[in-house]
Parts: C-alpha cells; sequence; structure tokens
C-alpha cells in the first residue's frame, strides 16, 4: 500500500509572447496541475495508474486547445515520492489518449 499521494503535472510550451515570471507561473498553475482523489494513496499501484491514467485523459480533454499564450500540453510528469518519478512524453500521451492503453504495465517491462 502506497500511504503518498502522487502528484501529477502538465508540462506546457507556450508561444513566444509569453513571459515567465512569477506572476505569470502563478496563474498558470491551474492548468498545470491534474486533481487526485485524496483516497488514490490507499491503492495498490495498480489501481493508482488505472485513476491517473483516467485523470490524465480527462485533464487533457478539458485544458489541451484552452490554455492562454497558445499553451499545448506536451506530457505529464508523475511523481509518486521522492524516488519514483515517471514522465509521459507527447508520443506516449497520443498511444495512451487514443488506444487508452495502461502506462503502468508498459512501464513494468
Amino acid at each position: 500500500m502506497n500511504a503518498q499521494l502522487p502528484g501529477v503535472f502538465a508540462d506546457i510550451a507556450f508561444n513566444d509572447n509569453f513571459v515567465k515570471s512569477y506572476m505569470s507561473m502563478m496563474a498558470f498553475g491551474q492548468f498545470k496541475h491534474v486533481k487526485l482523489d485524496k483516497h488514490i494513496r490507499l491503492q495498490s499501484r495498480e489501481q493508482q495508474w488505472c485513476h491517473i491514467c483516467q485523470a490524465i485523459r480527462q485533464h487533457h480533454a478539458k485544458r489541451q486547445g484552452n490554455i492562454p499564450y497558445d499553451g499545448v500540453i506536451k506530457g505529464y510528469h508523475i511523481r509518486f515520492n521522492d524516488s519514483e518519478r515517471l514522465y509521459i512524453g507527447i508520443d506516449e500521451l497520443s498511444d495512451m489518449l487514443r488506444d487508452e492503453i495502461d502506462i503502468g504495465k508498459n512501464e513494468e517491462k
């Protein structure tokens, strides 16, 4: 059982008119964070993967094309704990969104 809540954040690229500053990054935080149910931390890793995949699909469907400064989601950072991290890039993301594959099982290979 995993007692720590995983963190999932979108990797977003903006157009050239976007100026990075503390205030702009705070404002865009809402577009990056993928909300997970707090009870996910009590589930097995396989169940967590299922919920994370579903949350990423929902986040991508809601946010892609709706981010100011022509923001484009390039991938997702997933952090289970300090030593266990994963990045899902655009290729894996495209496959996941198209085929709804279970990325957790692919990473175990």
